[in-house]
């Protein structure tokens, strides 16, 4: 079976797909990137020792008001706080606000804090008077959203899925305009300058990979300027519907096979219509695999006006022997009447 053909540009970006995620992997190891879920109880702890301080300060001077206020504006200006109550160590509840998942402890002696509620005791001196339990949602959501933004392996698909795309984009980009007159050597280029007729090499996309004087002549252009672009994007026209709608080279690129003595034009900016001769081979990698294409061109724009120049004189010529015949049967009627 034959295995698919994978382009440079995806290889590469799959190789800095890998050495991107590695460095992601060794910077959460080392704890470069923050953590989310360690942020966020850091500043849930703080919010709940400032409320526990102003809630003790208000217990102190038994003012059930600030209290009750203090624990309402607590829950309703934080969206992620449930519910809020300040309780005496004995378990009496002293005030609270909100809607409790989760189960608070009755006699008050727990004060270990869990992901989702925290426990601020506070103290009368050295004994213990009571605690403040303020409950929070929780820190993990679900849904494919929250696995991408809550866990790790969620930012290391992401940023995976992301960066294939473009880093592919990136270096077919940045391949196709790296220096591609260097994939024809320098002693070539000037063989095929030394011809006559307009040369093309193309690559298996048909973008020009070297183009010589004589092509360049005719577009008016500098052959370095040739390079990266499309054949098939300048004004080309088949004159002979019997060599098929596909520009010649491009059946080489497809079908592996020579085309020879295509007749076609070319719309150029300073000399008009050229009549050209195309001869298209295919470029073969060592695997019979085919590369691209090399393409001649021969002008026969002279020749043809040579030939239809020729044709109209052999025409008149032909009208005036005719006419001349025609004339001397009436002079040969005329005179037999005499």
């Amino acid at each position: 079976m034959k295995m698919p053909k994978i382009s440079p540009a995806v290889r590469v970006s799959f190789g800095l797909v890998m050495f991107t995620l590695s460095v992601l992997l060794i910077a959460d190891l080392v704890g470069i990137i923050p953590k989310k879920h360690e942020m966020t109880m850091d500043a849930r702890k703080k919010v709940s020792e400032s409320i526990a301080v102003q809630l003790s300060i208000a217990a102190t001077k038994s003012d059930s008001y600030i209290i009750e206020q203090t624990l309402e504006h607590l829950v309703k200006r934080n969206d992620d706080v449930l519910g809020a109550q300040l309780s005496r160590a004995n378990g009496d509840l002293i005030a609270g606000y909100g809607k409790f998942e989760g189960l608070f402890a009755k006699d008050d002696q727990d004060t270990a804090s869990s992901e989702n509620i925290v426990i601020i005791p506070i103290f009368a001196g050295e004994k213990r008077w009571g605690s403040v339990k303020i409950e929070y949602a929780s820190l993990y959501q679900e849904g494919l959203w929250a696995f991408f933004t809550d866990t790790v392996a969620g930012m290391l698909i992401f940023v995976a899925l992301a960066s294939i795309g473009g880093y592919i984009f990136i270096l077919r980009k940045a391949l196709h305009v790296l220096d591609p007159k260097a994939v024809v050597p320098e002693r070539v280029k000037s063989a095929f300058n030394a011809l006559a007729e307009g040369v093309l090499i193309l690559d298996d996309k048909e973008q020009i990979m070297m183009a010589n004087d004589a092509f360049a002549e005719h577009i008016d252009k500098e052959p370095e300027r040739l390079v990266g672009a499309k054949a098939s994007d300048l004004k080309w026209k088949i004159r002979k519907h019997d060599d098929g709608d596909d520009l010649p080279w491009i059946q080489s690129i497809k079908d592996g096979i020579k085309h020879i003595g295509v007749a076609m034009n070319l719309s150029t900016p300073h000399k008009g219509v050229r009549a050209m001769s195309t001869n298209s081979a295919p470029i073969l990698d060592d695997n019979g695999e085919t590369r691209g294409a090399l393409v001649t061109f021969d002008d026969i724009t002279d020749v043809e006006e040579s030939n239809i120049l020729l044709e109209n004189a052999v025409d008149n010529l032909q009208k005036n022997d005719a006419e001349i015949r025609r004339k001397n049967k009436e002079l040969e009627v005329l005179a037999s009447r005499d």
